[in-house]
């Protein structure tokens, strides 16, 4: 499941990530508010908390991800990622050398230190 921590026209876009991740979690919640974002700024900087009950994306979530990323490769000033789970921080570190903005993991329960990072210049 996918929450909005935040309204697309702030600052930064934070969004929580539980449970599950489906594609729909995409198409209702992420994707719109990715866009609206957009629409307000010309980068984007992304938050997104991994909680504890996290277990994992759907092979549609997936897509949906892929298909977001390409649509907007540019689109992403910074993205901080606050998660514990270790596949999740390996995967992030694979592929955060081949990203077209900086992304950082931060451990669980620093969501404000994320913060700080992202607003900085």
């Amino acid at each position: 499941m996918i929450t909005l921590g935040s309204t697309p026209a702030d600052d930064i876009l934070e969004v929580r990530i539980s449970g599950t991740v489906t594609a729909g979690d995409y198409e209702t919640v992420l994707v719109p508010a990715v866009e609206a974002a957009l629409e307000a700024r010309e980068r984007l900087r992304l938050l997104a908390v991994f909680d504890g009950d996290f277990r994992h994306y759907t092979a549609g979530a997936m897509a949906e991800d892929a298909r977001l990323g390409l649509r907007h490769w540019h689109g992403f000033g910074k993205v901080a990622v606050v998660a514990g789970n270790l596949w999740l921080k390996t995967a992030i570190a694979l592929f955060a050398p081949v990203m077209p903005c900086p992304i950082r993991v931060f451990p669980v329960g620093t969501e404000s230190e994320a913060r700080d990072w992202l607003r900085a210049e």
